[in-house]
């Protein structure tokens, strides 16, 4: 699955959309969830802050 993760230039998350799904609404669920509960994370010393929009692949194992 991969998820599209839009940070706001605060560092802190303003939209998490599915790019590919699971095919498990649950897990996609629970993806969603994990991104949108991170706390805001500034941008390095040194880089200027920006709207960054990010593609982030997520891997789940099930025992």
């Amino acid at each position: 699955m991969h998820l599209e993760v839009t940070i706001r230039p605060d560092g802190a998350i303003a939209a998490v959309t599915i790019v590919e799904s699971s095919s498990y609404s649950a897990l996609d669920d629970a993806a969603l969830e994990a991104v949108r509960s991170l706390r805001p994370m500034p941008f390095p010393t040194g880089v200027p802050p920006r709207r960054l929009y990010v593609r982030v692949p997520v891997i789940f194992t099930l025992p």
